[in-house]
This record gives C-alpha cells, structure tokens and sequence, in this order.
C-alpha cells in the first residue's frame, strides 16, 4: 500500500513539473489510471476514510466512490481483474462521453 501511495506522489509530482507534457497526455489515459489507482485501495481493502484523504476534487472522489461500491475480491487474481475491469470501463466511458 506505501508503494501504491508512493506511486501516486510521483505521478502528481511529473504532471506538476511538466504540465505541457501532461497537457499532450489523453485526459481518459489520466482518469484510467486514477481508476486503477482507486481500485487498488478498494481491492486492498484499504478503509474508505483513508482512502478519501488522497483524493481531491469531486469528480475523482466520485470515481473513488465507484470503486468502493464494488465488492473485494478474495483471490489476487480475482483481485487483479477487478482493476483491470474497473480501470477499462473508465477508460471507455471517457472515451463514449460528451465532456
């Protein structure tokens, strides 16, 4: 879990530092990975209060939200596909939308 948060400091510290490159990245690429990231806590079964705290904004505490209306898997692999499956509806949804 140290490392997941780790991951997502590095992450938001890349855009920060170079906002013309994020800027050339595909908004569903950023929004796939924050549901990944999310999913992760949910299958981790990392409490909804902690994992609040990383989040700002109300459309990423609502795909937070979304995440952890899904069950946790038992299995890693069981777990693995859920982020898998999670991050690639996102992803497509972004992708269908009129934003």
């Amino acid at each position: 879990m140290k490392i997941l948060s780790q991951c997502a400091a590095i992450f938001a510290l890349i855009f920060a530092v170079t906002p013309t490159i994020a800027s050339e990245i595909d908004e569903c690429e950023i929004w796939k990975a924050k549901a990944d990231h999310y999913m992760n806590l949910r299958q981790q079964s990392m409490p909804i209060t902690s994992a609040v705290k990383e989040v700002s904004g109300n459309k990423s505490r609502g795909l937070l939200l979304q995440a952890y209306a899904e069950p946790v898997a038992e299995e890693a692999e069981m777990k693995a596909e859920a982020v898998l499956a999670f991050s690639k509806e996102v992803y497509h949804e972004c992708n269908t939308s009129d934003n």
